[in-house]
């Protein structure tokens, strides 16, 4: 039998309870308009659960015992560094955990009737499904975030292969390590995991760290971290199984190799998680990627009658866009999908 459909009208509806979401919900409110705020998971930022938070408490695990290993040059004697893995990953998720729980916070303190706990898809430009509710916005924002993308050579390698969704959740340290992605996050995650006493290799298809353009900078760059670990820049990276929960890296292109490792931390980029929402009914223009063109300034998309960005009564902000992916242009592009939903 068919579940009964609830219709619900309102001023905005807005899709995803992250930072952008959470931002864009309270500016809303703020105007005064009827808002919804709809989410299919626990809500709650990426940066705290798995991003920024727990990083820095690994970086600051590394720093500290990297500070201790170099004591000596103080004229202060340590006799030794031990690391205790699964010690220093408790006390990240365990602060961690206090961190996301003050988000959870401001999500949970939301009414009830303003919550629709649901996967929600388009059925049209200003009409929404979530679960067995039917909503009628005037203005809608997406704000569903993006997921770690793993390249298809690294899959064989199975479970062995981590993201930052997943990395964080380990029991002990790896003892040898290959990061795939040497951006900013991967190159940040790749020094801690090495101060804290993982061999790591660092393997990118681009030629700079970091995303660096200047090629002198670059270089500098490159030199800097050539103590700490072993990178290889230009290269395409596959992996595959090589037993007792093991896998072999091999890398070509500038430089050729192979390294066994028992980890893989992928960090190669993230793609927007647009798919449920059926944007073809929508009437929006798409990018080669199917995101929705948009107007940087405003986060407002555009229509494909008139193939102009800025100009429906839809907003992405966050993530979902692809633009600019950190905490605090999130949290700015959120507000101001949430004001330019609210006329401001």
């Amino acid at each position: 039998m068919t579940a009964a459909v609830t219709e619900r009208r309102c001023d905005v509806a807005i899709i995803g309870a992250g930072t952008a979401g959470l931002h864009a919900y309270k500016a809303a409110v703020a105007a005064g308009l009827d808002t919804l705020l709809i989410e299919k998971g626990p809500g709650g930022s990426t940066c705290t659960r798995d991003g920024c938070m727990p990083s820095k408490l690994l970086i600051a695990a590394g720093r500290t015992a990297h500070l201790a290993r170099g004591a000596a040059e103080f004229g202060i004697g340590v006799a030794s560094v031990a690391v205790d893995g699964p010690a220093v990953l408790a006390r990240m998720r365990r602060i961690r955990d206090f961190f996301v729980q003050s988000i959870l916070d401001d999500y949970h303190a939301i009414p009830d009737d303003r919550l629709v706990h649901a996967e929600a898809s388009f059925d049209g430009p200003g009409t929404l499904v979530a679960g067995d509710t039917r909503i009628v916005a005037r203005q809608v924002v997406i704000a569903v975030g993006a997921s770690p993308a793993v390249p298809p050579p690294l899959k064989p390698a199975g479970d062995l292969v981590h993201t930052h969704e997943t990395i964080f959740e380990i029991a002990d340290l790896p003892r040898r390590m290959a990061v795939v992605g040497a951006g900013p996050q991967g190159m940040e995650l790749a020094q801690a995991f090495s101060r804290l006493g993982v061999v790591v290799t660092v393997l990118d298809h681009s030629k700079a760290v970091g995303h660096l353009k200047d090629p002198e900078a670059a270089a500098a760059a490159a030199e800097a971290f050539a103590d700490a670990f072993e990178l290889h820049l230009g290269v395409d990276v596959s992996a595959e199984p090589a037993g007792s929960g093991e896998a072999t890296v091999r890398w070509t292109g500038d430089s050729e190799g192979e390294a066994t490792v028992d980890c893989i931390l992928v960090s190669a980029g993230q793609k927007p998680q647009l798919d449920a929402l059926n944007l073809a009914s929508t009437g929006l223009t798409l990018d080669d990627h199917g995101t929705p063109t948009f107007d940087h300034r405003t986060r407002r998309c555009g229509d494909a009658a008139s193939f102009n960005a800025g100009d429906a009564a839809i907003f992405i902000a966050g993530d979902a866009n692809a633009w600019r992916p950190v905490l605090h242009e999130a949290a700015r592009g959120g507000r101001t999908a949430g004001n330019g939903a609210a006329g401001e």
